[in-house]
């Protein structure tokens, strides 16, 4: 890579950016055939996500953002600094109920459940969460994830967090969090019902235990 990576905190006007990250990393475009209805999707997806969120970190390369990272500490949480972003979850929501295509996303709705699932059953354990990670395919292999992943363990370690989960499927590279010391818990098959053919992959859900705590 020629050019050097910077890593900073989120902007707002990054949020545009994000959302193609969002889209093209994990491949929504392939379980959202209409396009309006993937804008709306991702808009809210993004907006979970930030809902979330205590520590952002994006990388930039050449004034592009090619990573982002989001993770959240237990007790750096505050409902009233994140009120912005659940009105616009709730208004993205809105639309996605006003959709003609709203069909389009029943099997998000089933991956959501399983979601729920797998965190009753644990989450006793957790005191935070890696929310969103992602980062551009043409710019995987130079160590970016590598580093975002560094900076929110470290911003962890520092909340005085201890255990951590994240939800991830088999269309990622989850292999780069086994090598991360992340423990796979749970896993279980779910097919999307596309307009192409229907998709089937599995739903992993991975803790690790913090150095600090160790």
């Amino acid at each position: 890579m020629m050019s050097k990576v910077t890593y900073r905190l989120i902007k707002k006007e990054d949020y545009k950016s994000i959302s193609k990250l969002i889209e093209e990393a994990f491949h929504l475009g392939d379980l959202i055939s209409d396009k309006s209805l993937l804008t709306i999707f991702t808009k809210k997806y993004l907006y979970d996500c930030l809902s979330e969120a205590t520590y952002i970190e994006v990388a930039e390369l050449n004034n592009q953002v090619v990573g982002v990272i989001m993770g959240k500490a237990d007790s750096k949480y505050s409902y009233l600094k994140h009120s912005n972003y659940y009105a616009q979850v709730m208004m993205q929501q809105f639309k996605i109920f006003l959709h003609p295509s709203k069909k389009e996303l029943s099997s998000y709705n089933d991956l959501l459940t399983i979601y729920d699932e797998f965190y009753e059953k644990h989450k006793e354990k957790f005191d935070g969460v890696l929310t969103l990670f992602a980062v551009n395919e043409t710019c995987r292999g130079y160590g970016i994830g590598k580093q975002l992943l560094k900076d929110l363990m470290s911003y962890l370690e520092e909340s005085q967090v201890k255990r951590i989960y994240l939800f991830t499927d088999s269309t990622c590279n989850y292999g780069f969090y086994e090598y991360h010391d992340f423990n796979r818990l749970e896993e279980k098959p779910i097919t999307f019902n596309t307009s192409d053919k229907p998709k089937t992959m599995s739903v992993y859900f991975y803790e690790r235990l913090l150095t600090s705590c160790s």
